[in-house]
This record gives structure tokens, C-alpha cells and sequence, in this order.
């Protein structure tokens, strides 16, 4: 079965569930709460969301820095950055040497 959720490129999961339990909130007390604020929003959603299984709306980022007492997004965000460092350059395949054979003169006379 196809969820209808993106897949996210780095999850803010584990941040926004970090931040739920510390503020000692269940995730179906989390998402009644949404609810409450005119988001629609399931515990088994919200439970993809914080596995980074399933997408979050910012309107719903919005509503959880609230819910979850945050005055920036920096604690949301925290670690992130570190998702997006470029994986090092494969080592190069070959480099000719001395020994092996050259490539083709390609100068014209």
C-alpha cells in the first residue's frame, strides 16, 4: 500500500519527538491538540511524521513550536545541518604513469 506522504530528504522526527517527550506530551495529547487548532491530524500520522516516514506541513511545524514551547526553530532544526554534508569524492579510477602508455598525440604537426 502507497502512503500519500513525501518521503523526507532529512527528518525532523527524532527532533519533534525528542521534544514531545520533553514536554511530557503523548503523541495522541499532541495531535487532539493539533486537532483543537484546526489541523487535521492522526497519532498514527503524527507517529510517521516523528519516524520520518511521512512529510511534515509547515503549518503543522508551526503549530508543534507552540505545542512544544519553543521560542526558535533551532531546537527543531538542531543536528541537521550535519544530514547535508556531501559524502567525500570516490578516489580517482587511474592516473597514468611514466610506465603506462601515454594517450594519443592529439597536436597537429
Amino acid at each position: 500500500i502507497m502512503s500519500n506522504g513525501l518521503k523526507q530528504d532529512i527528518s525532523l522526527g527524532p527532533n519533534l519527538k525528542a521534544l514531545r517527550k520533553k514536554n511530557g506530551l503523548l503523541q495522541k495529547e499532541v495531535s487532539a491538540q493539533l486537532e483543537i487548532m484546526g489541523i487535521p491530524m492522526t497519532e498514527d500520522i503524527l507517529a510517521k511524521i516523528e519516524q520520518g516516514r511521512y512529510s511534515v506541513k509547515i503549518s503543522v511545524l508551526l503549530a508543534l513550536k507552540k505545542i512544544y514551547k519553543v521560542d526558535t526553530f533551532d531546537e527543531i532544526f538542531a543536528g541537521l545541518y550535519q544530514q547535508l554534508t556531501p559524502s567525500p569524492e570516490p578516489p580517482r579510477s587511474h592516473r597514468y604513469t611514466k610506465c603506462d602508455n601515454p594517450p594519443p598525440d592529439t597536436t597537429l604537426f
